[in-house]
């Protein structure tokens, strides 16, 4: 399954920044985890980055992620997502 509904919409201007998110795992099984997405949150075709991937077992880590912001982006949105693979064995489980 897609998974993308966490987010989160913030202002920005023209300038470098630093995503820093804590995240933890606990027996997720799929080829492709956890990862965070970051696009313009006007028009999402002029920012688009996609970083991370956490599965199977994790302590809580720190994530941090620097990155730039271009000109005439002044909206971003964060997003944790799943992205679904086209495989017979794609589905997410984890444990209780």
């Amino acid at each position: 399954m897609d998974f993308a509904a966490a987010s989160q919409m913030t202002a920005v201007e023209l300038s470098q920044y630093r995503f820093h998110a804590s995240t933890r795992t606990e027996g997720l099984t799929t080829a492709h985890g956890i990862r965070f997405r970051m696009t313009d949150g006007e028009p999402p075709a002029h920012l688009g980055m996609i970083f991370g991937q956490f599965t199977g077992v994790m302590p809580c880590s720190v994530v941090e992620y620097n990155f730039a912001v271009p000109l005439g982006t002044g909206l971003l949105q964060d997003q944790v997502i799943r992205q679904q693979l086209l495989r017979f064995d794609n589905k997410i489980g984890a444990a209780a």
